[in-house]
């Protein structure tokens, strides 16, 4: 289907953006499941490790944002917010997430941050976790007594982020 060789993969990521890679995945795992494709399996394995790669190259560093319901802080006054996190790699790292359960951010608490740290953050990915419940280390819900729930931003807070200034692009494929 394409070349997977150091390369021609960092041409790719040139090439295509994160959504089409993410619509990309989507599609040959739609038609994979469905058995639709005619493609060997082992190629079909190897495209999808090539997109991965290509993903890494292309979003090193960038922000991943979520929608975000605390039942701890819930109790604590308000547990909906958001959180994010930055790709370092093949994992997701602590971005602004609040330091305690106590609390969750806001949209607008976020901003702040932001601003008060200097960081330029002109876009944010964000979309649904895939089925095994987690992407890049983190994991879409946490602590089975008192859960911490992640999914995709909600309406509301994309148009607040934008409102303000930041960027949000959804993938329906994360990657």
């Amino acid at each position: 289907m394409f070349k997977t060789d150091k390369v021609s993969l960092e041409e790719l990521s040139f090439a295509f953006d994160a959504r089409d890679i993410a619509n990309f995945r989507a599609v040959l795992e739609h038609l994979k499941s469905s058995k639709l494709l005619t493609l060997p399996e082992k190629e079909v394995q190897r495209v999808l490790v090539g997109l991965d790669e290509i993903g890494r190259l292309k979003l090193d560093r960038k922000v991943y944002g979520f929608h975000v319901f605390d039942s701890f802080a819930e109790e604590q006054g308000n547990g909906y917010g958001v959180e994010l996190y930055i790709r370092q790699g093949d994992r997701l790292e602590y971005f602004c997430v609040p330091p305690t359960r106590d609390e969750v951010y806001s949209v607008s608490d976020i901003v702040e941050l932001l601003k008060e740290h200097s960081r330029k953050t002109k876009e944010i990915y964000t979309g649904n976790f895939p089925a095994n419940g987690i992407f890049l280390g983190l994991h879409e819900t946490v602590d089975r007594d008192n859960p911490i729930e992640r999914d995709i931003l909600e309406e509301d807070e994309i148009r607040e982020f934008e409102r303000l200034g930041i960027k949000i692009i959804r993938l329906y494929h994360l990657i």
